[in-house]
């Protein structure tokens, strides 16, 4: 259980990367902790895009209601800032 919405995003960056680099071990450098760059990296070599499909991901907005600029940061987060 975390206690924030950054705690909680970097929760889930953590457990990405460490799915990544399980995946793909040669691409994903050790000690790496930005998502997005772990998986321009995959990219780079494996030319296969990702989609990431989020079931509940407004868990995050129901959650911590009260934090909107964690809110609004979650999109920087994800790449779309």
């Amino acid at each position: 259980m975390t206690h924030s919405m950054d705690e909680m995003l970097a929760v889930f960056q953590k457990r990405m990367i460490a799915d990544l680099k399980r995946g793909y071990p040669d691409y994903v450098m050790d000690g790496e902790d930005s998502l997005v760059f772990a998986m321009k990296d995959v990219y780079a070599h494996t030319k296969c895009p990702f989609i990431i499909l989020i079931d509940e991901w407004d868990c995050l907005f129901r959650e911590y209601k009260q934090d909107k600029e964690a809110q609004k940061n979650i999109w920087i987060s994800c790449g779309y800032g």
